[in-house]
C-alpha cells in the first residue's frame, strides 16, 4: 500500500488493522503479536494496530487503543473470516488439478478483489455471485491423488507460506492434495468450549441463557458458512464439536485447555473412522507444548487403532527444512498407491 499504491503511512495506520488468533496459553503463540509489532515498527509502521482474537471470544488490543466494534462490525468480521476460509478451501482443493499453472491462484486473487470491492460498496451478495463466476471459470483435470490432511498448532497448520516451509505447495508438488482445517472451525471449537464450561458450572438440569446464546451463535455461523459456500459454488463441511469430544473422551481428558485442546486427537479419530484422508501431518513450531508434548503422545495409540491412515508429526525451526521435507516425502511414498478422487 505504501510502496506501490502510494498510500501515506499515517493513513495506513489510521484506517487499517491486522487481526489474528491469540491467547493460546502454554506456548509461543502469545508472543506472535509482539513480533508482528516489532516487524511493523522496524518497517516504518509504528503504532499499526495488531488485534488478538482470543480463546475467550473477545477481541483484545494489547498496548494500543484498539477498536470500538458494534454488533454490525462483528457480523462483518465473522463474514470476512468465513469468506476467507472458503476462498482458501477453493484454492487448495483446485490448485493441484489446474490445467494452466497459476490459474487457480490468479482466479482466487481476482475473486477476492471482487468481494473486497463489493463489501466496500455494500453489495456483498452481488459480489459473491460475481466471484462465483470467476471461480467456475477455472479449468481443472480429473485426476486421482492422495489426500493429505494438515493439523497441528493453529498458525503453522493454517498458513500457506514460509511459516511451515510452504508445506501446502510442497505436498502439491509431490502429487498430493491438501485437506486443511478452517479458522471458522477453530471459532466453533471455542464456542463449544465456552458452552461446555457453562455446563460444568450448572447446579441444575435447566440450560442457562448463556448456553442458549452460544448455541444460537454456533447455528448462525454454520448456516452462514454453508450459505456462502453455496454462493461461491463450493461444498463445505464444519466439524460437529460435540461428537468430536465424545469420540476423544476415552483417550484425552477434555478438561485440558490449551493450544488445540483435544482437537488434534479428535480430528485424527474422525478422519480415520470416515476415511477422509490417506495421510495426516501434524505440524507445529519446535517444542510446541500442547501439540508435541501432549497430543503427539496420544496419537501413537490412535495410529495403532486406525492403521489405514498414515500419521506423522513434524516440527519447524530455522535449520530443519531438509529433514522436514524428507520425513514428509517418506510418508507420502507410503500413500501414493492409495489414491482418492478429490474433485
Amino acid at each position: 500500500m505504501r510502496d506501490i499504491e502510494g498510500i501515506p503511512v499515517q493513513t495506513i495506520i489510521q484506517k487499517y488493522a491486522f487481526v489474528t488468533a491469540g491467547g493460546c496459553g502454554p506456548c509461543r503463540m502469545g508472543m506472535y503479536a509482539t513480533e508482528y509489532r516489532k516487524a511493523l515498527r522496524d518497517a516504518g509502521f509504528g503504532g499499526f494496530r495488531v488485534l488478538l482474537f482470543t480463546r475467550s471470544g473477545d477481541i483484545q488490543d494489547v498496548l494500543m487503543d484498539g477498536l470500538q466494534l458494534t454488533k454490525i462490525d462483528l457480523i462483518r468480521f465473522f463474514f470476512a473470516i468465513i469468506i476467507g476460509d472458503i476462498l482458501n478451501l477453493v484454492n487448495i482443493r483446485k490448485r493441484p488439478f489446474e490445467i494452466e499453472t497459476g490459474d487457480v491462484d490468479n482466479k482466487i486473487i481476482e475473486a477476492r478483489k471482487i468481494i473486497y470491492q463489493g463489501i466496500e460498496k455494500k453489495q456483498w451478495l452481488k459480489s459473491l455471485i460475481k466471484a462465483r463466476k470467476v471461480i467456475k471459470s477455472i479449468k481443472i483435470k480429473n485426476e486421482t491423488k492422495p489426500i493429505i490432511h494438515i493439523m497441528g498448532e493453529f498458525w503453522a497448520k493454517s498458513t500457506d507460506g514460509e511459516g511451515n516451509y510452504n508445506l501446502f505447495r510442497f505436498i502439491e508438488k509431490e502429487g498430493g492434495v491438501v485437506s486443511n482445517e478452517t479458522v471458522t472451525d477453530w471459532l466453533l471449537h471455542q464456542i463449544w468450549r465456552a458452552r461446555w464450561n457453562l455446563k460444568q458450572k450448572r447446579d441444575h438440569k435447566i440450560i442457562s441463557f448463556g448456553e442458549i446464546q452460544l448455541l444460537i451463535l454456533q447455528s448462525l455461523i454454520k448456516v452462514f458458512f454453508s450459505f456462502i459456500g453455496l454462493l461461491l459454488g463450493e461444498k463445505v463441511h464444519l466439524s460437529n464439536h460435540g461428537k468430536l469430544a465424545m469420540d476423544v473422551k476415552p483417550f484425552f481428558d477434555i478438561h485440558v485447555d490449551g493450544g488445540e485442546d483435544h482437537m488434534e486427537v479428535a480430528h485424527h479419530i474422525h478422519i480415520a473412522k470416515n476415511k477422509l484422508a490417506d495421510l495426516i501431518i501434524s505440524v507445529k513450531p519446535f517444542t510446541c507444548l500442547s501439540s508435541s508434548s501432549v497430543s503427539d503422545g496420544i496419537q501413537n495409540k490412535i495410529s495403532e487403532l486406525y492403521p489405514s491412515v498414515e500419521f506423522i508429526s513434524v516440527e519447524t525451526n530455522g535449520d530443519s527444512a531438509t529433514n522436514f521435507y524428507s520425513r514428509i516425502q517418506m510418508a507420502l511414498q507410503k500413500v501414493m498407491t492409495h489414491k482418492k478422487i478429490t474433485i
